[in-house]
């Protein structure tokens, strides 16, 4: 009876083990298909920077990447955006953001943007006159500031079992379920999506996180002047 159960654990391993195979050789054949040339699609910039031609080959690196560990998504269609690009070359190929990478700095309007792609959208396509101050948020005097805590807008995930170097949905750990009174951010900037939406933003660039929850604003409320963002 046991050389019999034996030998059917031997069996099933080996279908298991035979199995896995067949899925990986799949994955790697998904991973190198050949890819046709199609004139009229539009070229995808990854956020590794790369200019790819069509969407097969940028989903062959995508997989590529996924098996080393590495999240590699549309950075922007058409062309690669940086603070170089011209506003010509964006509006020529009507090249639009889609999910680049996070790359904080800051604008001659004192206002945060979340990558190069962002920064250059904005200058081309509403204020022309909007030059890079430097790279990195914008720092201002906290002295006189508000502090604003985000620590009350977290959700408790103290129950959950989330391994070192997870990456939280920063809507899993805030989520913002009602509109809330407009803020005056440092610089003069109005956000008018409330402090909980505003958290989520700062959450999402890395400016806050689960053990680092406070920030800084003016007052809450809007500002007397300046831009209105959010």
């Amino acid at each position: 009876m046991n050389s019999k159960i034996l030998v059917f654990a031997a069996i099933v391993a080996a279908l298991c083990i035979g199995s896995d195979a067949k899925g990986i050789e799949h994955k790697r054949a998904d991973c190198n298909r050949i890819c046709e040339t199609n004139a009229f699609e539009i070229p995808v910039c990854g956020t590794d920077g790369v200019l790819y031609t069509t969407m097969c080959e940028f989903e062959m690196e995508q997989c590529k990447a996924l098996a080393r560990n590495i999240s590699l998504k549309i950075a922007s269609t058409s062309i690669c955006i940086n603070v170089n690009t011209s506003c010509d070359e964006i509006s020529n190929v009507n090249a639009k953001c889609e999910h680049p990478a996070i790359d904080l700095l800051c604008g001659s309007d004192n206002i945060t943007y979340e990558n190069p792609c962002e920064f250059m959208e904005v200058k081309c396509r509403r204020n022309r006159h909007l030059d890079l101050e430097y790279t990195g948020p914008c720092n201002f005097d906290t002295s006189n500031a508000v502090v604003l805590d985000c620590k009350q807008y977290m959700n408790d995930l103290s129950n959950l079992a989330i391994e070192e170097g997870t990456v939280i949905d920063p809507q899993t750990l805030i989520h913002c379920v009602a509109h809330h009174d407009s803020l005056c951010l440092l610089g003069g900037i109005t956000y008018h999506n409330g402090a909980c939406y505003y958290c989520q933003m700062l959450l999402r660039r890395g400016q806050i996180s689960l053990t680092n929850t406070q920030t800084y604003i003016e007052h809450t409320g809007r500002c007397s002047h300046g831009h209105i963002i959010g």
